[in-house]
This record gives C-alpha cells, sequence and structure tokens, in this order.
C-alpha cells in the first residue's frame, strides 16, 4: 500500500498491474486524500474540546493518521495516536515516519489483535477511529465484531472514517487470482446499515473518484 500511495514506478508487468494500470490502486490513492482531508478536519473539531486521540486498526506505519496529524496545525502534544497492527514489522517504519513529521513521542505503536482493542487500550477513550484498507477483507460477521469492539474504546460522539467497496470494474478477480487478495463488497447503502446496526450514525458520505469506494464518516451513538 506505501508503493501504490506513492504511486511508485513499476519494476516489471506484474508490478505494473498491482500499482499502476488498474482502477483499484487508483481509487486507493483517491481515498488516501479524501480520509486525510476527512481526519484533518475531525482532529480539528475535536480539538476544540480538548486533548484528541486517534486509533488506526490495522494501520501499518499508519501513513494516514500521521499525515492528518501534521496537517491539522495544532500542537502535536494536544494528539496521541495509537496504532495496532498484528505485522510488528510495520513499527520501524512508523517511527521513522513520526520522527520525519514531528511526531515520533505522540505515535504508540501496538501489535495486537484488532478484535481486542479494549485488551490493547484499558483506560484509553477514543476520540477519532480510522478503519481504512482493512474492512474490505473481512466479511460481514467479521466486520460487525470488529466495529462492535472498536465502538467500545470511542467516547460518546466519536467519529469513525472507514469506507466500502464496490467493484465497479470487474478487477477484484485479478487481485484475487494473482495475489490473494479477496475483496468483499459493500456499497454506501449496506455499509451505512452495518454501521448503524453496531451503533453508530452516518454523517458524511462521498465516493472518490473512481466510484469504487464509498468513504463515509459516522459518529457513535449512545
Amino acid at each position: 500500500m506505501e508503493l501504490v500511495y506513492k504511486n511508485a514506478p513499476p519494476v516489471d508487468w506484474l508490478d505494473r498491474q498491482a500499482l499502476a494500470d488498474n482502477p483499484i490502486t487508483m481509487a486507493a490513492r483517491n481515498r488516501r486524500k479524501i480520509v486525510i482531508e476527512r481526519l484533518v478536519r475531525l482532529i480539528q473539531q475535536h480539538d476544540s474540546v480538548g486533548n484528541v486521540t486517534l486509533l488506526g486498526i490495522g494501520a501499518g506505519p499508519g501513513r494516514l493518521l500521521q499525515t492528518a496529524m501534521s496537517e491539522t496545525k495544532i500542537a502535536p502534544s494536544r494528539m496521541t495516536a495509537y496504532l495496532i497492527d498484528l505485522d510488528e514489522d510495520a513499527c520501524p517504519f512508523s517511527q521513522e515516519l513520526a520522527a520525519n513529521l514531528g511526531l515520533l513521542d505522540r505515535i504508540r505503536f501496538i501489535k495486537g489483535d484488532a478484535r481486542r482493542v479494549r485488551d490493547s487500550l484499558p483506560d484509553i477513550g477514543v476520540n477519532i477511529a480510522k478503519l481504512v484498507g482493512i474492512i474490505e477483507y473481512l466479511d460481514d460477521t467479521q466486520l460487525i465484531e470488529l466495529l462492535n469492539e472498536v465502538r467500545t474504546v470511542m467516547v460518546p460522539g466519536g467519529s469513525l472514517v472507514t469506507h466500502g467497496f464496490v467493484d465497479k470494474y470487474g478487477t477484484g478477480r485479478f487481485f484475487s487470482r494473482v495475489f490473494g487478495l479477496r475483496h468483499h463488497q459493500r456499497n454506501a447503502e449496506y455499509l451505512s446499515s452495518i454501521l448503524i446496526k453496531c451503533g453508530f450514525r452516518v454523517i458524511e458520505c462521498e465516493y472518490e473518484l473512481t466510484g469504487i469506494h464509498p468513504i463515509i464518516t459516522a459518529a457513535r451513538v449512545d
């Protein structure tokens, strides 16, 4: 995903298919821009009532959260981000990125299971949670389990940014066969219904330019 976001030059034909010549990677880059803009706005909104705690699930190095934090113009001391991922190999890269952005002491990388968020963050109240680049690989049962778990660590009125997946161009089969990435399709209406079932209220929904990802901001309701 880092190579996709950077629009890195491909090294061979297969690499080109993965990084450049398909709508899914174009959609991911479009999604990145919209998600960062949303996060910046949400950080600014929550900062008006106190320090902001952010959570990234399956976050890898946390590039989207860290970029948003660096673009808010808010003092880093007023923000803390927790990045949970099963792959601890993402930690060194996350720390390098945080150091470059002046956020090293504001980022907490946690190796853990997203389905047990409360175990990883027993005393934390999250203002903004980000589920980007993960839920399209979960079936409905897994997604509902994850959303219910994330909700337990969010403060009342806390914000959630996530997205669906619509295989408009039929490229999902290629990614499944060649890279073993199986996407679960959810359009805006269907994903919204799941969010509502899990105790969230949909605030904003926008499809990025390719029409593959509906990007949704929701709020926890009591």
